[in-house]
């Protein structure tokens, strides 16, 4: 099969300072890939990483320094035009790719540039809002549509032309479950019809069910082949920048001590593993024996999965947890009930519906109370931080877009004094490094030149050198590699310890919850639910009876397939706690204050697996009584 695509000692160079004769730094060296029709590719790689840049290279937006891009055999990409017939291009910044006054304007839009006739470039439109559930807002403005119908049209107009290349650049980001599986199953659709597609993503989870993904690092490819295959070792792929699952953090170490076959990805593979080392069934589902390593493709999964599509439309069962109110002191839900912010507490805002969410930053106000603040202010100066802080970035270097904040928040007069002393540069460089961004390296480079994870980290810096009393953050885990999480994991607490406070306002609470010190739930209603503090079981209470909860996640056999927009690690804690295999943990204190460290959960996870584990490969030794121990991971001996 010749490849659709094809890259042949492929490099691309910037030029610092943006001239043209200036010195050159290279992004990507000496890459080589093949890309077959139909074929599925997930390319990850940190910030950085050229992940972007590969992808504006394969649809001719760049000009490589060296080598050639090939397209159908024998067609050079810089010679043709090929993008928006042959090739497609989308990313998360989708609002800038909208062209029509309506959704039937906008997909009809690049049918009409083809040349198409009136009658079929109604027949295509009429198909493609049907097949992506559209046809209710046919005449609404693109950019009056809420965040996931916004994706839908993108990812519509991309491919209602046909491309045989499709080019996705964290598109999915910030979207929950049900949605990415929608995405994913269309992706399925359109290999099988021999488009192929090329999706960079952060997320490693996400994509274990592709045949292939491709890692960059080091200005190359490090890694080519399948998932299972390239992503085993936790060590390399902390290397490459990534973040580690959960998981396989989790099974890596207790394979170390000898308590579990083999590594794994998923907290669902976790729970059968421990089950099945009770009762040496190998990677079996611990309820029916049913084998889940059936090898099965992407798109097939996806089919599998069709169920879960109405979660996309609101999910009306609730948890067996009970309701938010039902336990560990965490509120009911309360229309007229109000998120408090204080000096130095980091506040989780999260919810189902991306556009309640959104709505909530235009309003703070009306849901937010101000406590402790200098001067007894009922509303502090605050500072937002929008789910697409690059679309804000207006400056022609990294190094202006930061002190551009600072020269319009301070007077004129004790700007120019600041500047004579070297205050402002040393702010600058401060906020740089600690959003991590080698000042050396950045301070020149054109923002809109960045990849989408660097410039959320520019949008960062601008913010955190104003220094402001509130800082409200949407999304803010969006397109950040694990260096990114990290990074942001630091600025938290060093916003905690300066007193600032901080409104965490996301969908996505990966990684963050453990940062928090109080947290609450936004209905897709406008209602409140919380506060619950840090300790995961009162997390865990205000979600699962919320709109995150549905009958079935916690059944007989452990975890189901139906709670996966919850993060890995607490879904895994939930399990454990309810088999007794966790026991209580007295975390922090009844004010919410005093939050452990970001490690803690993962090592008291490992920590009571290791000691179940034990427990029961002692009694397989000694001929004892398996039956209670097994019990707790679902296993039947």
């Amino acid at each position: 099969m010749s490849p659709v695509i094809e890259l042949r000692s492929l490099a691309y160079t910037v030029s610092r300072m943006g001239g043209a004769g200036g010195a050159q730094e290279t992004v990507l060296a000496d890459i080589n890939l093949n890309i077959n029709s139909g074929e599925a590719i997930a390319c990850l790689g940190k910030n950085g990483s050229g992940k972007t840049t590969l992808l504006k290279l394969m649809a001719g937006l760049l000009e490589p320094a060296a080598g050639e891009i090939m397209f159908g055999g024998n067609q050079a990409v810089g010679d043709a035009d090929l993008l928006g017939s042959r090739i497609s291009w989308i990313s998360s910044g989708v609002d800038k790719y909208f062209i029509g006054a309506t959704v039937q304007e906008d997909l009809e839009f690049s049918l009409l540039q083809m040349g198409l006739s009136a009658s079929d470039v109604s027949r295509k439109v009429n198909q493609v809002l049907e097949q992506f559930e559209l046809e209710d807002f046919r005449y609404f403005q693109p950019l009056a549509l809420d965040a996931a119908a916004k994706r839908r049209l993108a990812f519509a107009g991309a491919v209602i032309t046909g491309p045989e290349l499709l080019l996705i650049d964290e598109l999915f980001s910030g979207l929950d479950a049900a949605e990415t599986d929608y995405f994913e199953r269309k992706i399925g659709d359109l290999t099988k019809e021999g488009c192929a597609v090329v999706r960079v993503t952060q997320r490693i989870l996400e994509i274990m069910d592709y045949p292939r993904a491709i890692v960059l690092a080091d200005k190359g490819i490090v890694a080519d082949g399948k998932p299972a295959e390239i992503f085993r070792d936790p060590v390399r792929i902390a290397e490459w920048g990534l973040n580690v699952p959960v998981a396989l953090t989790i099974s890596s170490e207790l394979c170390r001590e000898g308590l579990l076959r083999e590594p794994v990805f998923s907290v669902d593979e976790l729970v059968r593993e421990a089950g099945g080392r009770c009762d040496g069934r190998d990677r079996r589902d611990v309820s029916d024996g049913r084998d889940v390593s059936d090898g099965r493709d992407v798109s097939d999964r996806c089919d599998e999965r069709d169920g879960r599509r109405d979660e996309l439309d609101g999910r009306t069962e609730r948890g067996n947890a009970g309701g938010a109110g039902s336990a560990g002191g965490v509120d009911g839900a309360d229309a007229q009930a109000q998120l408090l912010l204080k000096p130095g507490t980091i506040v989780l805002l999260t919810g189902k519906s991306q556009t309640t969410l959104a709505e909530v930053t235009e309003n703070l106000g009306e849901i937010a109370c101000f406590e402790g603040f200098a001067g007894g202010q009922k509303k502090p100066g605050i500072a937002f931080l929008p789910r697409n802080p690059e679309e804000l970035l207006i400056e022609s270097t990294v190094w202006k877009e930061v002190i551009l904040g600072l020269k319009s928040a301070k007077d004129v007069k004790d700007m120019a004094k600041k500047a004579a002393r070297g205050e402002t540069d040393a702010r600058v460089v401060e906020v740089l490094q600690l959003c991590g961004l080698d000042p050396m390296r950045y301070y020149w480079r054109d923002p809109h030149t960045l990849s989408l994870g660097e410039q959320r980290r520019v949008a960062m810096a601008a913010i955190l050198a104003l220094s402001p009393e509130v800082i409200c953050l949407e999304e803010p885990l969006e397109g950040l590699d694990a260096e990114g999480w990290e990074s942001l994991g630091e600025i938290l607490e060093m916003l905690r310890a300066r007193s600032i406070a901080v409104l965490l306002v996301s969908a996505d609470i990966d990684h963050i919850w453990k940062h928090c010190d109080t947290a609450y739930f936004m209905e897709a209603a406008g209602q409140l639910r919380g506060p619950a503090n840090h300790n995961p079981d009162q997390i865990l209470t205000l979600l699962v009876g919320s709109e995150f909860g549905v009958s079935g996640f916690f059944g007989a056999s452990g975890i189901s397939g139906t709670m996966h927009d919850l993060p890995e690690e607490l879904r895994l804690w939930r399990y454990l706690r309810q088999s007794g295999i966790l026991e209580d943990h007295e975390i922090g204190d009844s004010n919410g204050e005093n939050c452990p460290g970001k490690d803690y959960f993962t090592q008291a996870i490992v920590n009571a697996l290791n000691s179940f584990l034990k427990g029961a490969l002692t009694m397989e030794k000694t001929g004892g009584d398996l039956q209670s121990d097994c019990e707790k991971a679902g296993a039947k001996p």
